[in-house]
């Protein structure tokens, strides 16, 4: 959920710029936790699996923020 809101925040939409962001961020975003972030192969294959096409925005930021629409 804190990443969906830093997306809106910072008005990012697709997947890899979330990814990117997510990345760049993720000592704060998971700050006290032994997590890692995904790769991106790993993103575009589970993309690939839910037939998400490139350039689309991120369909869960909408049914978040269905303001944004």
């Amino acid at each position: 959920m804190f990443i969906a809101i830093l997306s809106v925040k910072l008005k990012v939409k697709s997947y890899v710029q979330i990814h990117k962001m997510a990345v760049k961020y993720w000592d704060i975003i998971a700050q006290g936790m032994d997590l890692t972030p995904i790769s991106e192969k790993q993103l575009r294959d589970r993309l690939k699996k839910i037939r998400h096409f490139p350039g689309d925005p991120a369909a869960f930021i909408f049914q978040l923020f269905p303001e944004l629409e």
